[in-house]
C-alpha cells in the first residue's frame, strides 16, 4: 500500500528497494545467528524490529519527520530475521523426516497470512486511513513479540 500512501514516487521506490534489500540482509544475518544461538531466540527481537519499522512507516505516512526509507529497511530486516528463524524452528520441530511437511506448512501459512494481512490492512486503511492502518499493524505485530519470546525461551531450553 506504500505507493498509495506516499506521494513521492522516488521515496516509494527507494523504500521498496530498501525493504527488499533489508529482508535479504535479515535472512542472511539470522542464518548466521541461529547457527550460533538457536533460531528460536531470534523471533522476538525480529518481531520487535518489524513492528518498529511498520510504526516508523505509519509516522512517515502521517507526515512526521521519519524517513520512510529507513522505516521500510527496519521492517524488512526484522521481517527477514523472523522469516528465516521461524522456518528453521519449523524444521527443528518436524525432525529429520518431516522437513517437507514443515516447509509446506510454513509456506501455506506465509501465503495465507500475506493474503489475509493485505485484506485486513486494506479494510483498516478504508476505516482509519493509511497512518491508522500502519499503526494498527505495528501494534498487532508488537503484540506477537511476547509469544515469540516465550516460545524462543522454551526452544532455547530444549535440545533441537
Amino acid at each position: 500500500f506504500l505507493p498509495l500512501a506516499v506521494a513521492d514516487t522516488a521515496a516509494v521506490s527507494a523504500a521498496l528497494f530498501a525493504l527488499s534489500a533489508a529482508m535479504v540482509a535479515g535472512r542472511w544475518a539470522a542464518g548466521a545467528w541461529s547457527d550460533r544461538g538457536g533460531a528460536g531466540r531470534l523471533t522476538a527481537p525480529g518481531t520487535l524490529l518489524g513492528a518498529a519499522g511498520v510504526g516508523g512507516v505509519a509516522a512517515a505516512v502521517a507526515g512526521l519527520p521519519v524517513p520512510v526509507v529507513a522505516a521500510a529497511a527496519l521492517y524488512g530486516f526484522g521481517f527477514g530475521v523472523v522469516q528465516n528463524a521461524t522456518l528453521v524452528v519449523m524444521f527443528h520441530r518436524a525432525g529429520p523426516g518431516g522437513s517437507g511437511t514443515a516447509s509446506a506448512a510454513w509456506n501455506v501459512s506465509f501465503d495465507a497470512g500475506t493474503g489475509a494481512g493485505s485484506v485486513a490492512t486494506g479494510l483498516l486503511a478504508q476505516a482509519l486511513a493509511f497512518p491508522g492502518a500502519y499503526c494498527a499493524t505495528a501494534l498487532l505485530i508488537a503484540a506477537a513479540a511476547p509469544l515469540a519470546w516465550r516460545d524462543g525461551r522454551a526452544r532455547a531450553a530444549a535440545p533441537c
